[in-house]
């Protein structure tokens, strides 16, 4: 599938702001809840459950989604925090699709509440201005509370990943606050991501 995403259009220094709305929403940007229609990951495990999702081309237009397989009080990602996973690991898997609106039920809906993800008008990241990259956001610097694994997400942009998206547990900037059990806690995602032949290539880490 031929298109470019939406974070290789930014440049290194600027991001495209997410924040979680008051309201649920069927469509677009969507984070929590049901899961979106006809759209299911690789794998499902036990503890397989829907979390976001984003759009990421627009022409032609491209959804992706994300789902985690990680205890809801967060051991999971604690035992693996500074580590580097590519998509053998279930922690979180991916799926592009087509745009679709939500389901009205699922076994896979997320353990906290549905709501919409609106993204904010584009602005700059630079590095080290922190009020800007501890946010959820598209593109821009990747931010760690804990900056002893800086080396490790250097070492994969170095291999030409690009910073894709950037999540953090739900604080006071976001006008909607989910209710239910959150799939990390005080624990910041961040998710590159590279073209190769075969797609788009991710990799991730919680830290």
């Amino acid at each position: 599938m031929d298109f470019i995403p939406i974070w290789e259009v930014l440049s290194p220094d600027e991001c495209l702001p997410l924040v979680i709305g008051a309201r649920d929403s069927s469509n677009g940007g969507r984070i929590g809840g049901m899961p979106p229609r006809g759209v299911r990951p690789p794998e499902v495990l036990a503890a397989t459950h829907y979390f976001a999702t984003v759009a990421i081309s627009r022409r032609p237009a491209l959804e992706l989604s994300l789902f985690t397989s990680l205890d809801p009080w967060g051991s999971s990602e604690v035992e693996g925090h500074g580590v580097l996973y590519d998509e053998r690991s279930k922690l979180v898997q991916f799926v592009i699709h087509a745009p679709s609106p939500r389901l009205s039920r699922s076994s896979l809906r997320a353990a906290f509440s549905g709501h919409a993800l609106k993204t904010l008008a584009k602005r700059d990241d630079p590095p080290f201005e922190v009020a800007a990259r501890t946010s959820h956001k598209i593109g821009g610097f990747p931010y760690f509370y804990d900056q002893r694994f800086t080396e490790r997400w250097q070492a994969v942009i170095a291999k030409g990943f690009l910073p894709a998206l950037q999540f953090t547990f739900p604080s006071g900037n976001d006008p909607g606050l989910p209710s239910g059990n959150f799939p990390f806690f005080n624990s910041m995602l961040n998710i590159f991501s590279k073209r190769t032949p075969r797609g788009l290539a991710f990799r991730y880490m919680f830290a």
